[in-house]
């Protein structure tokens, strides 16, 4: 009986480190399979404490004068993430303080205060009374959203209304004023031109830096004999690249 008792013993003892082994084994690809996830939040940081300063270049059209008056404006911006707050929508987000400067040699100026926070799998980005879905996540090439959808454009400037964004590139290097990135988004918010208007719109995120260039453009001319920007008589265009990022 003792044999057979020991025979019997380590038979269910086998079985069970079996059982054991198997567990640990599916645990262990559960795990490697969750952190294999990635849902690409690092495009859009909202870390207390960091900055992002950009060079800022505009050009601005104005028909109100005749013939109309152009004006180029180049200045610096320094966005600073500072505290967290629930905004009226229940929507974590970060306070961004937005400074201006004419040049490196000159103070800076508070100019306004947006903010950004992640909502599940929206990146939202509030400015000047508009909240736009910056990126949805996690992103990849091709995948489209409609990033002004909360804009009532009867309330807000027209031009922004029915924006398709889509993703170019993800995950592709880059190089921004300079600066080379291993990683990068490149979105395209908008592309539409006829024969007397036109409106595109592109914007690069790079991993743990966030937006690193931008620009916009929305020109609208009366002559369909003359081209863009030559012809603008109003309208805009505005490029924002990155000069300077890190922590306070």
């Amino acid at each position: 009986m003792p044999v057979v008792y020991d025979i019997v013993f380590m038979k269910s003892t086998k079985y069970v480190l079996l059982a054991i082994v198997a567990t640990l084994v599916v645990l262990s690809c559960n795990k490697t399979e969750d952190a294999q996830v990635d849902l690409k939040y690092d495009y859009f940081p909202t870390d207390s404490s960091r900055y992002v300063i950009y060079d800022v270049d505009s050009v601005i059209w104005n028909s109100f004068f005749d013939p109309p008056q152009v004006d180029t404006i180049s200045f610096q911006v320094k966005e600073l993430y500072t505290d967290e707050f629930v905004d009226g929508s229940g929507i974590t987000m970060r306070r961004i303080e937005r400074y201006r400067r004419v040049d490196e040699s000159s103070p800076w100026v508070l100019l306004d205060v947006w903010s950004a926070g992640i909502d599940g799998g929206a990146g939202i980005w509030n400015e000047e009374n508009l909240r736009f879905i910056k990126m949805v996540f996690p992103i990849k090439k091709g995948t489209k959203w409609q990033g002004n959808s909360f804009i009532n454009v009867n309330q807000g400037p027209i031009f922004l209304g029915d924006w398709e964004y889509e993703a170019l590139s993800v995950d592709v290097p880059a190089t921004v004023n300079g600066f080379s990135f291993d990683s990068t988004v490149t979105v395209r918010l908008f592309a539409d031109s006829n024969l007397i208007e036109k409106t595109t719109a592109r914007e690069i995120y790079a991993k743990h830096v966030g937006l690193v260039y931008k620009e916009w453009q929305w020109l609208t001319k009366n002559r369909v004999d003359v081209d863009f920007p030559e012809g603008t008589e109003d309208g805009f265009i505005v490029r924002m690249l990155v000069n300077d990022y890190g922590t306070e």
